[in-house]
């Protein structure tokens, strides 16, 4: 999700070429976890809660702040809903 996060935030134009590489790559992901995605899985709690599950120790991973959880989720759960389903 952070990663998703970053993108998202920085000011790199997606075009619909990278919004079908980005659900196909989500997609993968999530049945990897075995998971059925569509549109609304990121809203889902166990989704959120699994994303939510160790957020805070990326801090030492990154440069500068963490973005708020519910913030970042938000902007994320945005963006997928928005994908090509």
């Amino acid at each position: 999700m952070y990663d998703l996060h970053l993108l998202l935030s920085s000011e790199v134009a997606l075009d619909s070429v990278d919004l079908r590489r980005i659900h196909g790559f989500l997609v993968s992901s999530c049945k990897s976890k075995g998971i059925t995605p569509d549109s609304h899985s990121m809203d889902q709690e166990v989704i959120v809660a699994m994303a939510q599950k160790d957020y805070e120790t990326l801090q030492a991973e990154v440069e500068g702040e963490l973005p708020h959880f519910d913030e970042a989720m938000k902007t994320v759960q945005v963006f997928y809903r928005s994908l090509p389903w």
